[in-house]
């Protein structure tokens, strides 16, 4: 039976390979860490160390897969948009 998702143990707290959350969280910030530093070189800018979407519960406004009826009317705008390029 599987008891893991996406190698984490949800009973003892670890992944299979003996990492932990606290590993996952350093991993990301060292990611984050090196891609700062990077983007100050070659940007002159930095990222704010909390990265959110605000307000994230826009991503629940629209549908991200349209309906059949949408689908169409976009395929056939783009396609009329194709032949006046032509």
């Amino acid at each position: 039976m599987d008891k893991e998702i996406a190698h984490f143990d949800r009973q003892s707290g670890t992944f299979s390979q003996g990492l932990t959350i606290g590993d996952v969280h350093l991993g990301l910030d060292a990611i984050f860490e090196t891609m700062n530093h990077y983007n100050r070189l070659l940007l002159g800018s930095t990222t704010a160390g909390s990265v959110t979407m605000d307000p994230w519960e826009s991503v629940f406004r629209y549908a991200w897969i349209p309906d059949d009826d949408a689908w169409i009317r976009v395929s056939l705008a783009q396609q009329e948009t194709d032949d006046r390029r032509m």
